[in-house]
């Protein structure tokens, strides 16, 4: 197996910081280009071993913002980003390269989509606090979005392992705070959604894909907190 080279990200950035209304209204964000030479990619081998190799060049691209807006006792906020992360060279034999008349092959094509990073993730959040007594009581509840993602760069494998899906949760929190004490109660993933964040496997796809690993999201928790400042 030949030796695999440094890989290098070049990245291409500009973003801005902007208040409106007072500064009750905030809307920051970044629009961004990234190059990625020399990839460095896992292969599987022999007995489930994996082994680095350099698998081209790919651009990823995309934009990410968040807003906060406070209207009155209530806050709204979202944030969210979309990439586009892709090969901009073709993956080839690490050995025989690219060309089959001289026995090399295409592992991947020029094009073909980056593996783990989901193309949108999203979030958004509405707390309302209202004076109660002595304190301020509130109440929050959330939402997450999270599109499918690839499980491998190389098609075949790809076939083998299978994506992931895309999946929703929500959140939800009440409490109450005075002095220097705090109370509260929340559920995470209300609706027990279970997402799949990731996969992986312990030897070559063609045999363990069906058996895949998966990572999921936390199932539904029920908890109580309190605090206090010192």
């Amino acid at each position: 197996i030949p030796p695999y080279a440094a890989d290098t990200l070049t990245n291409y950035e500009i973003g801005w910081k902007t208040q409106f209304f007072d500064r009750a209204l905030r809307f920051n964000g970044a629009i961004f280009w990234e190059e990625w030479k020399d990839v460095q990619y896992s292969l599987p081998g022999i007995l489930g071993i994996f082994y680095t190799v350099n698998a081209g060049a790919a651009r990823s691209r995309g934009i990410e913002a968040d807003i906060n807006w406070r209207i009155g006792d209530l806050t709204l906020a979202a944030s969210g980003t979309y990439v586009d992360a892709q090969l901009t060279k073709p993956f080839c034999d690490i050995v025989n390269g690219c060309d089959p008349a001289a026995g090399g092959s295409i592992i991947a094509a020029k094009g073909a989509r980056l593996p783990v990073t989901p193309k949108v993730k999203l979030n958004g959040s509405a707390r309302y606090v209202a004076r109660f007594g002595d304190g301020e009581a509130y109440v929050q509840g959330g939402v997450n979005y999270q599109s499918g993602t690839l499980s491998s760069l190389v098609p075949a494998d790809e076939a083998a392992i299978g994506p992931t899906k895309g999946f929703v949760t929500a959140d939800f929190s009440i409490g109450y705070e005075w002095d220097k004490f705090s109370i509260g109660a929340y559920v995470q993933n209300i609706f027990d959604e279970r997402g799949i964040l990731s996969k992986n496997i312990a030897c070559a796809p063609s045999i363990c894909g069906a058996y895949a690993r998966v990572y999921p999201t936390k199932p539904r928790i029920f908890g109580l907190k309190a605090g206090a400042k010192f």
